[in-house]
């Protein structure tokens, strides 16, 4: 592939690598990323990436160095926050994620993140019903 055809797909595949994460389809996207070279990620394909890593590999501990790099080179993407937690809920570890979740909502109320956030800590039933 000549560089002027791979500069032509390298977002496309990013795209679709983004899509297939959100469709639960995390091993499509880790190849489509895979293919891409590093220095073509954008910060949130990269946060993306790690989360493919810790949920396909298991390379959690890679995963969260990627995710945390990529919030320090955008820190207002809530979607950064939001591959971050999810890294952290794959390692077990629903307390640090519900914090991370909310820490990108400082920055937008993202649909994503509220979904998340009441998967990880979901509403009790009310003790007096109306």
């Amino acid at each position: 592939m000549s560089e002027l055809e791979y500069q032509r797909t390298y977002s496309t595949w990013i795209s679709q690598g983004i899509e297939a994460v959100e469709s639960g389809n995390t091993a499509l996207a880790l190849k489509l990323f895979s293919a891409v070279r590093p220095e073509d990620l954008s910060p949130l394909a990269s946060s993306y990436l790690a989360y493919c890593l810790a949920r396909e590999r298991k390379m959690t501990a890679k995963a969260v160095n990627m995710a945390l790099k990529a919030i320090q080179a955008e820190r207002s993407h809530p979607l950064l926050y939001l591959n971050l937690g999810r890294i952290y809920m794959a390692m077990g570890n629903s307390r640090k994620a519900l914090q991370v979740y909310r820490q990108g909502l400082k920055y937008q109320q993202n649909p994503l993140l509220l979904r998340h956030i009441a998967l990880v800590c979901p509403r009790k039933p009310s003790p007096i019903p109306f």
